[in-house]
């Protein structure tokens, strides 16, 4: 099918210019993880023909999961904003950065540099769940001190 055809075709572009295999890819997806865990993952919706990327970034603690959760929540806006992009959370309760474009702006060093940008950002995000300093806010009457989420992630 040639939707298919033309996924299977940008992914290998992108394998020639990251060195990543493409090897398990299904027919709209393809998925890595890392030996930490992490997942990156390329979906394909042949509807909309839109291309799909996600990096998980960490698990939130599960003692502040909720709290947390809604701080990223609030700061998504001035992600997509910042960084067009936008988080959410699946179903293990890790944190999942995803961005995408129409597939047919897409070429492999295009999606490359997109992959890059959206590792960069989880890994920072990753570091400060694990460092702490990703505070959930404990007085609901008062605006957080941390600034937004965007300042606290810097590239």
């Amino acid at each position: 099918m040639q939707v298919f055809d033309n996924f299977r075709a940008l992914m290998t572009d992108f394998s020639k210019v990251t060195g990543l295999p493409v090897d398990d890819m299904d027919d709209d997806a393809l998925l890595f993880s890392s030996p930490d865990g992490s997942e990156l993952s390329f979906f394909h919706s042949p509807d909309s023909g839109f291309v799909s990327v996600m990096v998980t970034a960490g698990l939130l603690p599960e003692a502040d999961r909720p709290a947390l959760a809604e701080v990223l929540m609030r700061d998504n806006p001035a992600l997509w904003i910042a960084y067009g992009a936008t988080i959410g959370l699946n179903e293990r309760g890790e944190v999942c950065l995803l961005t995408g474009a129409p597939l047919e702006h897409l070429t492999g060093a295009l999606l490359a540099s997109m992959t890059q940008g959206l590792a960069e950002l989880a890994a920072n995000l990753n570091e400060s769940l694990k460092s702490g300093s990703l505070k959930p806010d404990r007085d609901e009457g008062t605006k957080s001190s941390q600034g937004d989420l965007g300042d606290r992630l810097r590239l």
